[in-house]
């Protein structure tokens, strides 16, 4: 991933979701208090389709996501940033 920033320090989280759709209240809740500039989550285990967009776009984070439905693949990886952000990229290797 490759994040940009003019001003100041980056506060960067992650935080293991296993399953946004069940958990989207507590990460909504987390955000709040946590407010990082950067979230990474892991284990999202929801369809891309699916991935709660726009909720978290209420809270001022855009991102990139990939959801697959795959009993293999247990991590979904997925990264938000504030609008501070100058660039997100999200890479992996099949």
């Amino acid at each position: 991933m490759v994040f940009s920033r003019e001003a100041g320090p980056l506060k960067i989280a992650t935080f293991n979701i296993n399953n946004i759709s069940k958990r989207l209240h507590n990460l909504m809740a987390w955000l709040a208090r946590a407010q990082p500039d950067v979230v990474c989550l892991q284990e999202l285990k929801v369809e891309q389709r699916a991935f709660p967009a726009s909720a978290l776009r209420d809270l001022g984070y855009r991102g990139v996501w990939l959801g697959e439905r795959s009993l293999e693949r247990r991590s979904d990886p997925s990264a938000g940033a504030r609008p501070g952000a100058d660039a997100i990229q999200l890479a992996w290797e099949s």
